[in-house]
């Protein structure tokens, strides 16, 4: 299990299973989800095996973790249209720029604000996609300025008043 949630579902599991459904149970790429090769030679992400491991932890929020372009284009093509038949909620996961080599492989590139439009734009056709997480934010504090996080948060709502934005802080960070 990865050491980033498992504090929360460390709490989930301590709680009564109903009181459990109530909140946000998560997981996070931990899940070592299902990869099958395709036609393209590329492996791609096994959607169906992926939210059936996700629903055998008995989680309703799965944030999805975007290395490159393919994860991104699964995301949009396969995973989100599953997703809204499963009731499971999506956050996309980033990796900030200490972790993406150079050139940035994400979909468009360091470019975050960038990034919140378009999962804000997505997340109209897909209600399921809650906003963006990334993380080892305060690692990273060169670029996430206040200013840049307000123009981050504000240019995903600005497409959808309901986009979230979250930073993964460890308490390393808050010391």
């Amino acid at each position: 299990m990865s050491s980033k949630f498992a504090i929360l579902l460390s709490l989930a599991a301590s709680q009564s299973a109903a009181a459990a459904v109530h909140g946000v149970v998560a997981d996070y790429a931990s899940v070592i989800p299902e990869v099958r090769p395709r036609a393209d030679g590329q492996r791609h992400l096994d959607t169906p095996a992926t939210i059936a491991k996700i629903r055998a932890l008995h989680a309703n929020t799965y944030f999805y973790l975007v290395h490159g372009q393919l994860d991104w284009d699964d995301l949009r093509h396969e995973f989100l249209p599953a997703v809204v038949k499963s009731n499971l909620d999506v956050w996309l996961y980033l990796v900030p720029p200490t972790e993406c080599p150079e050139p940035c492989a994400l979909p468009f590139g360091a470019d975050y604000i960038r990034t919140a439009e378009e999962i804000a734009k997505l997340s109209l056709t897909f209600p399921n996609l809650k906003g963006l997480a990334i993380d080892d934010f305060a690692d990273n504090l060169k670029l996430y300025t206040p200013e840049y996080v307000g123009r981050l948060r504000d240019a995903g709502r600005a497409i959808n008043p309901k986009f979230q934005f979250y930073p993964l802080l460890y308490w390393r960070s808050m010391l």
